[in-house]
């Protein structure tokens, strides 16, 4: 049994996808499912259902197989992050799992000084809701996440790194007092397993929306409320351009919008330098990208 093998099983596993696994790999998704199969064939097991649509079902002898995978390549990774410490040039992967706005507005400018001096790390980025960040960091694809959500799971540790502060804009000006009246632009409820961060500050304004837009992106929703669907919340930073030249009206309010943004990584997980590099950025910098 090749570890190639069970490296390529691992990913669809993760995936519950050939396509997904096989662009993450960088490999040919026929030949992909040859060698899955082929694992299958050597240890006389069916570790994966293929069903129509293109998805794949985990059998329970796969998740036991995954389980002792996820062990496997999180040991491969703690000796490349040990390895990574012996000095020389810093180089290997730098794996970050965002909220998408962090991904479009924050981070292209807050990364820049970092990979101008480590021009041989290669970042790879992810972005999504916080729960999918989530997932990123327990399966060891990512080894940073920033989301606004406090997740409460013990195998993550997180820390406060800012308080962001959001804005409720329109596309026409608008009273506080009569957004109940109005459509609101957020994010998918089945995206989260409770209510997410702009509905509970609705919420704290006593706000409840009379309608909803759902959208799983939130730039979608920016563009959405500047072609005048409704009201929205986002991140200041978002906003801050249309809001200045017109395209967008801020609703006025008495006190500040704010949401905590945290950093989080896994429990008992050493680092790879890349990532400690990260995170010391991160608490230094973040401060002055994030301001309102």
């Amino acid at each position: 049994m090749l570890l190639n093998h069970l490296r390529q099983f691992y990913e669809v596993a993760k995936f519950r996808s050939f396509s997904k696994a096989a662009t993450k790999l960088r490999v040919n998704q026929s030949g992909l499912s040859k060698t899955v199969k082929k694992l299958e064939e050597q240890i006389g097991v069916l570790l994966l259902d293929r069903t129509r649509g293109g998805r794949v079902e985990i059998t329970p002898m796969g998740r036991a197989v995954l389980q002792h995978c996820e062990s496997i390549f999180g040991e491969i990774d703690e000796i490349k992050a040990l390895t990574s410490r012996n000095g020389g040039e810093l180089t290997g992967a730098l794996r970050l799992a965002v909220s998408d706005n962090l991904a479009n507005y924050v981070m292209p400018d807050l990364m820049k000084p970092l990979l101008k001096r480590h021009p041989r790390v290669a970042l790879q980025l992810f972005t999504g809701t916080s729960s999918a960040i989530q997932q990123e960091l327990l399966n060891g694809s990512a080894e940073v996440g920033l989301f606004y959500t406090s997740i409460q799971d013990p195998a993550l540790k997180l820390e406060k790194l800012a308080d962001v502060k959001f804005a409720l804009v329109a596309k026409k000006p608008l009273r506080i007092d009569g957004l109940s009246f109005e459509p609101y632009i957020g994010s998918r409820l089945v995206d989260y397993g409770k209510p997410y961060p702009a509905l509970q500050m609705l919420r704290s304004l006593s706000i409840a929306p009379a309608e909803v837009i759902e959208v799983n992106n939130q730039e979608v929703q920016k563009r959405l409320a500047i072609q005048g669907y409704g009201y929205t919340l986002l991140p200041h930073f978002m906003v801050r351009e249309e809001i200045a030249k017109g395209r967008l009206a801020r609703v006025r309010m008495r006190s500040s919008l704010v949401s905590p943004l945290y950093l989080a990584v896994k429990r008992n997980r050493t680092l790879s330098r890349p990532a400690e590099l990260l995170i010391g950025h991160l608490r230094a910098e973040s401060g002055r990208y994030l301001k309102a």
